[in-house]
């Protein structure tokens, strides 16, 4: 008990070092003063899973204006996800509802300068199950989002959604979300390959978001003071995917994460990493795959290009590059992909040489 005659600022700083949610809400009900230094630790961060129960308890603490006004983050997290974003299991929708309506009052948030959403993470293993739900709950809450900064824009710095289906996209296109991902330090989205839905229809709603929506409406307003960009997919986007990167810079730009992106001159994913060579500190490489046409298959025509060729680039031009992270699935040559991953860590990698690092290329793409 002599902790509370301690100065309320040494308490706030002792409290600071506490990492278990649990013991600070502990701290709370001990005394007043230490509710009152333990509270903005507590309530720093909302987490609301896909429940009815737990989207009206985010309603709740939103509407305390003692609690609202120390909240600096959001994390939303489907029922059925862990928090990278894996299956953990399938569980029905059916807060779809509570979910954005609490949502729609983010506004509330006064402090809030990070978003987490995390949606339903796999579609093609639940053909019978409520995959539309799924869609709508995703649907729901970006609009709801949309709606809520249309009353009051918040200063966010992070936003971050994993397991994003490219349907029900209508709210990045809206002028208040535009102005909201103009400040992002920090984006991190990956995106779902839908094999369930309409074969044609999925494969129009892709080239849409690959093609018009991620590079005009998220990423283009987030060009001035993005820092961190991560672009992950669940299936490769090549030129069929209708992406290109060709007019994209930021000019902050120093750690790029890239997911089964391939690197093929319509996508422009190599200029597009040597165009931040600038500032680039770390870059990641997952799975990522190099288009390689029937004409460039001969090492000794003009137009032959590997990722020996890219490896070499990079090594001269990414002059401020500390950290090169390359992770390749291994694939047999009956194309079946294994289990072991080579990882490349260089803090000085421009010393390794390209030979060297050509085992960690990525599959040829047809």
């Amino acid at each position: 008990m002599m902790a509370i005659h301690l100065p309320f600022e040494i308490l706030t700083l002792i409290l600071g070092l506490v990492t278990d949610i649990r013991d600070l809400q502990q701290a709370r009900r001990a005394s007043r003063t230490l509710c009152a230094a333990a509270t903005p630790l507590v309530f720093r961060v909302l987490s609301v899973a896909s429940t009815r129960r737990s989207a009206q308890n985010l309603g709740h603490l939103i509407e305390v204006p003692d609690i609202s006004a120390h909240v600096r983050e959001v994390i939303y997290l489907d029922s059925g996800a862990d928090k990278r974003g894996r299956t953990l299991k399938y569980v029905r929708t059916s807060a779809v509802r509570e979910l954005a309506n609490s949502f729609a009052h983010i506004h509330q948030l006064p402090l809030l300068e990070a978003i987490t959403l995390t949606f339903f993470p796999s579609y093609g293993f639940f053909r019978n199950s409520d995959v539309p739900g799924h869609r709508t709950l995703q649907g729901s809450l970006l609009n709801a989002l949309a709606a809520s900064f249309g009353v009051r824009t918040p200063n966010l710095r992070s936003l971050t959604i994993r397991n994003l289906h490219v349907t029900h996209l209508d709210a990045f296109g809206s002028p208040t979300f535009q102005t909201v991902l103009k400040p992002l330090r920090h984006l991190q989205l990956s995106t779902l390959f839908d094999s369930v839905s309409d074969d044609d229809r999925f494969l129009a709603n892709w080239r849409s978001f690959w093609g018009i929506t991620l590079p005009r409406y998220i990423l283009e307003p987030t060009q001035h003071a993005l820092t961190t960009l991560t672009l992950h997919s669940d299936a490769h986007v090549g030129a069929s995917s209708a992406l290109s990167l060709a007019t994209l810079h930021f000019p902050h730009l120093h750690m790029l994460s890239l997911r089964k992106l391939v690197f093929d001159p319509s996508v422009a994913a190599e200029t597009f990493v040597l165009r931040h060579a600038s500032t680039l500190a770390r870059l990641e490489l997952v799975e990522c795959a190099i288009c390689m046409h029937s004409t460039d298959l001969n090492p000794a025509s003009p137009t032959h290009r590997g990722w020996v060729d890219v490896w070499e680039r990079f090594s001269a031009e990414l002059v401020t590059l500390v950290a090169l992270h390359v992770d390749q699935r291994r694939v047999d040559r009956w194309g079946l992909i294994g289990p072991e991953r080579r990882i490349l860590l260089h803090t000085n990698w421009q010393k390794a040489s390209p030979v060297s690092m050509l085992i960690l290329s990525g599959y040829p793409w047809h």
